[in-house]
């Protein structure tokens, strides 16, 4: 990698790894409750249009429409921050969803991860082109969107083992540790790009 790249070519590397795993957190907490539906119904009752606004609309609605206006607060402010509160606050709503006491608790938590990761792909793509050059941008992003696929995968063991041995309350609990630990991660070690620091 060249020098262009936030200095040197290790930083250039960590930061890719970073928003990867990042990414890879996102799908793997976005998945995973859909693995555990059976349980849910089972414990609250729900009907099948219940499971069907959790699993769907109380998510996707939010996420498509929040990106946008995070995105565009990401520009004008420091994207490091941005992603960092959103991997945090992701997390603990899906900590707050195994802790439900009840459907409705359940649906509103489950907006809060849609919120949280509405921040996530936006900045983290803007975080990619501020510090890779355009003739490595392409590889860095295919590198990147790995995280999709390498997160649905792990949610699906995870969930389907969580499920048998932790329930479901205990696997969403589960999911949300690795997300609380990377936000204060990418807080503490990933840089302002030269444009930002330009700004203040």
């Amino acid at each position: 990698m060249s020098r262009s790249i936030a200095g040197d070519s290790g930083y250039g590397r960590y930061l890719l790894g970073v928003l990867a795993f990042g990414y890879a957190l996102s799908s793997f907490d976005r998945t995973i409750l859909n693995l555990l539906i059976e349980p849910i119904r089972l414990e609250f009752g729900a009907s099948d249009t219940a499971l069907g606004v959790l699993s769907g609309p109380a998510f996707a609605i939010l996420f498509a429409t929040l990106s946008i206006p995070i995105a565009a607060l990401a520009d004008r402010w420091n994207r490091r921050n941005v992603l960092a509160l959103s991997v945090l606050l992701w997390s603990l709503m899906t900590a707050l969803c195994g802790l439900a006491g009840g459907f409705t608790f359940l649906v509103l938590a489950r907006m809060g991860v849609a919120i949280g990761q509405a921040g996530a792909n936006p900045t983290s793509h803007s975080m990619l082109a501020a510090h890779f050059p355009a003739d490595q941008r392409s590889t860095a992003m295919s590198l990147y969107v790995l995280g999709a696929p390498a997160g649905a995968m792990l949610a699906g063991v995870v969930g389907g083992w969580g499920s048998e041995h932790l329930g479901w309350r205990g696997t969403l609990m589960l999911a949300s540790v690795p997300g609380l630990v990377l936000a204060p991660v990418m807080f503490l070690t990933l840089r302002q790009s030269r444009d930002e620091a330009a700004a203040e």
